[in-house]
C-alpha cells in the first residue's frame, strides 16, 4: 500500500527532473551559441525555408504511417487512411513522452479499428524495433565517420545487447511469462498473441519487416534534406550524407528516456555534431531551435487536427475499417 501511494510522488519527481534537464540543456545551448547571434540568424531565414520546416514535420509521421501500413497488411485489413491518421495522432503523443514511448498510443487506436490488442501491440513494437535497429546501424556508421571507432563500438555494443535481450525474451517461454507478469500484470490475457505475432515478423512475414526497415530509412530523408538546404542557404558547404548520418545519431540519442522526446538533449548533441562538421555554432543552434519550434508549436497542432479526425469516425466507419 505504501509503495502504491509513493508511486505518483516518484513519477512527479522524475517528471520535474526531466523538465529541469531539458531546460538546462537548452539554456546552455543558447548561451554557448549566443542569444543575439541566434536571433540575428533567425531574422535571415527566408519564408520558404520556414514553410519547409513545417512541411517536413508533417512528412515524418506520414512516412512512419506508411511503415505501419506495410506491417499491418500481414495480419489485419485496416484502411490505409485510418492507419495514417492514427500515425499522425500517435506522433503527436510521442512528442510529449520520454524516449518517444508516447508513439505507442497507436496500440489502443489500432484496437479501436478492430485489431486485437496483442497484435496491435506487436505491430507497434515491431516497427519500433525495426526503426531503432535500422537507424541504429546507420548511426553506428555516423559515429565511426564523425567521432571515431571508440564511439562507434560503444553504440554497436549497445545495439547488440538490445538485440540479444529481445531474441532471448521472444524465444524462451519463461522470460516472456516473467515480462508479462512484470509489465502487463493482470492485463496479460488481453495481450494474447503478442509474442506469436512479433515472432512472425522475424519469420513468415519477414518481407514486411524488410519493407518496414526501408520506410524507417526513408523517414530520415526529410530532416536530412531540410538541414542540407538550411546550411546551404547560408553558404556553408555540407554533404547530404553527413546530414543523414547526423540525423540517424540524433534519432538514437532521442531513444534514451532522459527528456520528453529528447528535447534539449537532441538539440545539444546536434550542435556538437554539426560543429565537428565545421558548421558555425550559431547556425547549428538556430537550425535545431527552429526545428524544435516547428515540431511543438506548429506541427504538433497540425498533427492533432489531422489525427483527431480518426476519433470522430462513426461506428459504421470504424466497422468498415
Amino acid at each position: 500500500m505504501t509503495t502504491e501511494r509513493g508511486k505518483p510522488a516518484r513519477q512527479a519527481l522524475w517528471l520535474i527532473l526531466r523538465v529541469v534537464i531539458s531546460a538546462a540543456l537548452l539554456i546552455i545551448l543558447v548561451r554557448r551559441a549566443g542569444a543575439d547571434q541566434i536571433l540575428r540568424v533567425s531574422t535571415q531565414v527566408p519564408l520558404w525555408l520556414i514553410l519547409l520546416f513545417i512541411v517536413m514535420q508533417i512528412a515524418l509521421p506520414f512516412i512512419n504511417g506508411l511503415g505501419l501500413v506495410v506491417l499491418l497488411r500481414a495480419i489485419a485489413d485496416v484502411r490505409t487512411s485510418t492507419t495514417l491518421r492514427f500515425a499522425f495522432l500517435s506522433r503527436a503523443a510521442g512528442l510529449l513522452a520520454p524516449a518517444q514511448v508516447g508513439e505507442l498510443a497507436i496500440v489502443p487506436l489500432l484496437s479501436r479499428a478492430g485489431v486485437p490488442l496483442g497484435q496491435a501491440a506487436a505491430v507497434a513494437v515491431a516497427y519500433k524495433v525495426v526503426t531503432v535497429g535500422t537507424i541504429g546501424l546507420l548511426a553506428v556508421g555516423g559515429l565511426l565517420r564523425l567521432l571515431g571507432p571508440v564511439w562507434a563500438l560503444r553504440a554497436a555494443g549497445l545495439l547488440a545487447a538490445l538485440v540479444i535481450i529481445l531474441v532471448i525474451t521472444l524465444a524462451a517461454h519463461r522470460p516472456r511469462q516473467a515480462l508479462a507478469r512484470l509489465v502487463l500484470r493482470r492485463h496479460a490475457a488481453a495481450f494474447s498473441g503478442f509474442a506469436t505475432t512479433l515472432r512472425a515478423y522475424a519469420g513468415p512475414h519477414h518481407r514486411y519487416t524488410l519493407i518496414g526497415s526501408l520506410t524507417a530509412l526513408a523517414s530520415l530523408l526529410p530532416g536530412a534534406l531540410l538541414a542540407y538546404l538550411f546550411f546551404s542557404h547560408f553558404q556553408v558547404p555540407v554533404r547530404f550524407l553527413d546530414m543523414l548520418l547526423v540525423l540517424a545519431i540524433l534519432r538514437l540519442v532521442g531513444a534514451f528516456p532522459i527528456t520528453f522526446g529528447g528535447i534539449g538533449l537532441r538539440q545539444y548533441v546536434a550542435v556538437l555534431l554539426y560543429e565537428v562538421l565545421l558548421i558555425p555554432g550559431e547556425l547549428a543552434a538556430t537550425q535545431v531551435l527552429l526545428l524544435l519550434v516547428a515540431n511543438y508549436l506548429i506541427a504538433m497542432g497540425v498533427l492533432w487536427l489531422l489525427g483527431g479526425a480518426s476519433l470522430l469516425e462513426t461506428p459504421e466507419e470504424k466497422e468498415a475499417a
